[in-house]
């Protein structure tokens, strides 16, 4: 072999050592970037910032958040905070034992009716109104209307109810009776219950009977509400021995029967 010919192949024998050095140099490259990958994957995060929050005061309790019984015990505690009992300016005792709480468009107001211990047969049934305002989860009492409603005799009435029918404001419908030397009477009072207080609407008689007078022959009639028209009108429908209707109109705060007392139950 001639000079030249052992010259480049010890030349290109000496190639090999550098390829390997690159090849080593690549891979502790690459090393070198997994390892910062992996550290920059398993270095713990910080925490996250939360968002800034307005100051949300705490929810204010409310009376209408309670149960209808609730509601109702409130209302009574705040019209009879020493017990459900008073005294008329006759000195008669009463007991309170029925409550009904109303919702209006000017706020709750609680109707009570009262009921005379030891009654005498001249005693009245009598309700009570109070008109409440809400104080946190109990009621405060706005204004007191004691016996705004007497009805009946013995000490109590006959039946009572609260009724949307007659118009946009509530109106309680109270009935009471008795019974005279043989005649017996019975009479209906609506009361509207106004943002100034309650109202008398009407007053009338709606049963006569003398069955136990023995006097001619036995008279007996009963008369029902129907035909409400709201705020306007309503109709009395009398059955029995004298049948008729009577309509009453309303003229301001105040309903009045057409055709005057003729068209009215007569007795007691």
């Amino acid at each position: 072999m001639s000079g030249g010919k052992r010259a480049r192949a010890k030349g290109g024998g000496r190639r090999l050592p550098w390829l390997t050095l690159l090849l080593l140099a690549a891979v502790v490259v690459l090393a070198v970037l997994w390892w910062r990958e992996r550290a920059a994957n398993e270095a713990p995060r910080p925490a996250a910032t939360p968002a800034a929050t307005a100051d949300v005061p705490p929810a204010t309790p409310n009376v209408a958040g309670l149960l209808p019984d609730e509601r109702l015990a409130a209302a009574v505690k705040a019209a009879f905070p020493a017990g459900n009992t008073a005294e008329s300016e006759s000195g008669e005792h009463y007991v309170f034992d029925e409550h009904r709480l109303v919702d209006t468009p000017f706020g709750p107001v609680l109707v009570s009716e009262g009921q005379v211990a030891e009654p005498a047969h001249v005693s009245s049934g009598r309700l009570d109104i109070t008109y409440l305002k809400p104080d946190g989860e109990r009621y405060a009492v706005d204004r007191r209307f004691p016996e705004a409603v007497l009805a009946g005799t013995m000490g109590r009435m006959s039946d009572w109810s609260v009724s949307n029918k007659f118009g946009r404001l509530p109106v309680v419908q109270a009935q009471g009776g008795g019974t005279w030397q043989g005649y017996t009477c019975g009479r209906t009072t609506l009361v509207e219950l106004q943002p100034t207080g309650p109202v008398k609407l009407a007053d009338f008689l709606d049963s006569y009977d003398d069955g136990r007078a023995a006097v001619g022959r036995p008279q007996s009639s009963q008369g029902k509400i129907v035909k409400i028209v709201p705020d306007q009108s309503f109709i009395v429908r009398f059955t029995g021995t004298r049948a008729f209707e009577a309509r009453y109109v309303r003229v301001g705060d105040a309903y009045r029967v057409e055709g005057g007392e003729a068209n009215m139950l007569q007795g007691c």
